[in-house]
């Protein structure tokens, strides 16, 4: 009776119209690009053993693009049925998209006959007894499943850093979990399923779906768009679930010819000069770096900051706060917020420097809460700047950079600064940061921050290689893309590409096609790292 009082509402009513009005030139674009790939996508057939599972519950137009483009890559297709993944049958946009890409079948999480009801009772006796977050995070899950998959997805879910234990999104999303791994248990017992297209391998509807894919030794990839570049992460391994984002072990790196090296470290330079420059539309290096703002000097620099004397400045920086903190693994904290609380309360007591707390800038664009929000009343050698500051401005006022995993880690220590890491990260076996090994190693290292080594010469090279490998685009004519944060602008690019660029479209296919036959783990990183090696 509420749902159906809100649509009588003659306020609601307009609302939707004037929502309908605005939104219809997108819908027709997105039937323009419907119609492009029907015609460059024939039907498959319907009646292969064989299966390709296309994985369409994020609604955004590179990703379909992306899907698109692996599929034609993907030498076994043609002899394939495609399923498509969506959460439910109400997903009419998403399921249109993937049937004008050949998908002819679907799954729907939420009105699958194993139902989420049917697991609340298995989550409710899985949570009896736990009583703190650090026990939400030791759960046992089947299939081995990771607990901090689970843990993030609430955090994701509520959009809240550190939902209470008595919420109930706990025991839901739990539910949903269990649900979930049993769906696709279900699923890759009864087809035979072939290989794996995600668009993200964190929340739980993602993240079950590439972890079964991996426990079943099904090539499972995970297609993202990252620094206005198609990347793809070939996920093989449990270590690939844990480091899911495309990197280069060092291992590879210093196998590679000094030439290659060299060039490699050439080409990383001069995209972190770009990025400073804001010649990107990533999302996060467009809100990071401002250079209409930026001071250009040292002493500049501190003053813009209200750096009050000469101490040494340390600037701890903040992330994203529900944006899946265990990425990477991260084991000695929790969740980020446990982590700002327990530095913030570690630096009070260091006042022999000062310390800036640099708020993550996305954090306005995300709209939930502040770092000012989270740190109350700070000693005054303890600041917070503001959340538009730019990033250059910090790190030239700064002796030394703080962060837990983010890409900060990498331009700092290529400009030379000591990077102190809070827990692991995707570039630390490649030695250009102090990575804390504990939590109390971390409080030990912060104490002594101000005498850490900055980088050498050669590890600041690692880190500019590192960023060319991990953050750029590769130097071979493949495809640059907005990033997927730029709405509408999407399907025209992505018209503009079908109609008017066949020949990269034809490029890029090859190329996806040619990296598949590899099994390298990752896509963009191949190609740099093959290119670093011509003449």
């Amino acid at each position: 009776m509420r749902r159906l009082l809100r649509y009588l509402d003659p306020r609601a009513y307009a609302a939707f119209v004037r929502r309908a009005r605005e939104q219809r030139p997108t819908w027709r674009l997105r039937r323009r690009v419907e119609r492009r790939y029907h015609e460059r996508y024939a039907a498959l057939p319907a009646d292969s053993r064989r299966v390709i599972l296309c994985e369409g519950m994020w609604d955004n137009p590179n990703h379909f693009f992306r899907l698109g483009l692996a599929l034609a890559a993907s030498p076994e297709a043609a002899r394939c049925r495609l399923i498509g993944v969506l959460r439910r049958p109400g997903a009419r946009r998403e399921r249109r998209t993937l049937e004008s890409l050949g998908v002819r079948e679907f799954v729907y999480l939420e009105e699958h006959r194993l139902h989420r009801a049917q697991f609340i009772e298995p989550a409710r006796r899985l949570l009896r007894g736990t009583a703190s977050h650090r026990d939400l995070l030791r759960l046992e899950l089947p299939h081995g499943f990771p607990a901090y998959g689970y843990y993030d997805t609430v955090l994701k879910v509520a959009r809240d850093p550190q939902p209470a234990l008595a919420s109930p999104l706990w025991l839901t999303v739990l539910a949903e979990v269990l649900r979930n791994l049993a769906i696709y248990d279900d699923l890759f017992g009864r087809e035979q399923i072939v290989r794996v297209f995600s668009s993200h391998p964190w929340k739980s509807e993602f993240a079950t779906l590439c972890w079964t894919a991996i426990h079943r030794a099904v090539p499972c990839y995970y297609l993202t768009g990252f620094c206005e570049t198609t990347r793809i992460r070939f996920l093989e391994t449990v270590d690939d679930f844990a480091t899911p984002v495309e990197h280069l072990p060092l291992e590879q790196f210093l196998a590679l010819p000094p030439s290659a090296q060299a060039r490699l470290i050439a080409y990383g330079r001069g995209y972190l000069a770009e990025r400073e420059r804001g010649a990107s539309s990533d999302i996060n290096t467009r809100h990071a770096f401002r250079p209409e703002a930026r001071e250009l000097e040292r002493s500049a620099a501190r003053r813009a900051l209200g750096v009050p004397d000469d101490r040494p400045l340390v600037a701890v920086y903040s992330q994203v706060w529900f944006d899946f903190p265990h990425t990477f693994g991260m084991q000695h904290f929790t969740d980020f917020l446990d982590w700002i609380r327990f530095t913030v309360a570690e630096v009070a007591g260091h006042t022999q420097l000062t310390w800036l707390l640099k708020p993550h800038p996305c954090d306005p664009w995300y709209g939930s809460l502040r770092l000012a929000d989270v740190v109350g009343r700070l000693p005054s050698h303890v600041r917070l700047c503001d959340e538009a500051t730019d990033s250059t401005t910090v790190q030239l006022a700064s002796d030394a950079i703080v962060t837990v995993h983010g890409t900060i880690g990498i331009e700092a220590a290529a400009r030379g600064l000591p990077v102190l890491c809070a827990d692991r990260s995707y570039y630390s076996d490649w030695g250009f940061t102090h990575v804390a090994k504990s939590r109390d190693d971390y409080a030990a290292l912060l104490a002594s921050i101000h005498t850490l080594p900055a980088p050498t010469d050669e590890q600041r090279g690692r880190a500019m290689a590192f960023a060319a490998l991990s953050l750029a685009p590769p130097p071979t004519g493949l495809l640059r893309t907005s990033c997927d944060t730029s709405g509408p602008m999407l399907y025209r690019e992505i018209l503009s590409r079908l109609d008017g660029d066949p020949a990269a479209l034809r490029a890029e296919t090859k190329a996806i096609e040619e990296w598949l036959g590899t099994r390298a783990p990752s896509y963009a990183a191949y190609y740099t790292t093959r290119w670093s090696q011509t003449r």
